[in-house]
């Protein structure tokens, strides 16, 4: 009977040790699933402040050059995209009409002085955002990656982080939708488009700055930062 008995107390032990390791085995993994969803947040946290700072940087570099006697239409927010050495037309964002002593322009010493950000971004497009300003095109900065040669699209933690900063209302389970197709900004404010006139661009109507889904993605979808440089 002591045998029996013995060889009872062994299979419960074993039936109480599976049953821990099973148990042990759960708590891990929602651990490694918590520490990894802690990590994208605080990624995408830190990807937010990097944008939202470039977006701050542009506004005061260009606020500079107005003080300076820049007008709206001779700031330049060009950068050598093609790398050939040479400031013309093959580049983004050039701009003919801006002085020949670089006195206007973002990037350069002679102007604002700013640093350079990433040639992969789109970058500065002239559209109306509703109730934003008058009903004359604004100037917004637009970035379509979390960095230089990643693939099209901001992060989901990032998105989220740039709106919960902005506090502008936009949830991650509901962005608008809107085409922030790039024009590339060469002087001139034409009529265009406006962003925020219909049902899928709504929520972004009257706000300035934000993460949403960009319709004209590289020929698809992505998330996407914009930011209203100029206000007109």
């Amino acid at each position: 009977m002591r045998v029996k008995s013995q060889n009872g107390n062994v299979l419960i032990y074993l039936l109480l040790a599976l049953f821990l390791l099973g148990a042990l085995t759960i708590v891990f993994s929602k651990t490694s699933s918590k520490t990894e969803e802690t990590g994208s947040t605080e990624r995408g946290t830190v990807k937010a402040s990097e944008f939202l700072r470039t977006a701050g940087a542009l506004q005061a570099g260009y606020q500079m050059l107005i003080s300076r006697g820049c007008s709206e239409s001779t700031v330049s927010f060009w950068q050598d995209t093609n790398d050939d050495g040479v400031e013309d037309a093959t580049d983004a964002n050039y701009n003919a009409g801006s002085p020949s002593d670089k006195s206007c322009h973002m990037f350069l010493p002679n102007g604002a002085g700013l640093k350079t950000i990433d040639k992969s971004h789109d970058l500065f497009v002239p559209a109306q955002i509703l109730n934003v300003g008058t009903t004359s095109n604004d100037l917004y900065f637009v970035a379509e990656y979390e960095y230089e040669g990643a693939t099209l699209g901001i992060s989901e933690a990032t998105c989220d982080a740039i709106n919960k900063s902005l506090g502008n209302g936009i949830l991650i389970t509901s962005l608008p939708q809107a085409d922030l197709t790039v024009a590339g900004f060469t002087g001139s404010y034409a009529a265009g488009a406006v962003l925020g006139d219909d049902v899928a661009e709504s929520g972004m109507a009257g706000i300035k700055s934000g993460c949403i889904i960009d319709t004209g993605c590289g020929g698809g979808t992505c998330n996407a930062f914009y930011s209203t440089i100029v206000v007109r």
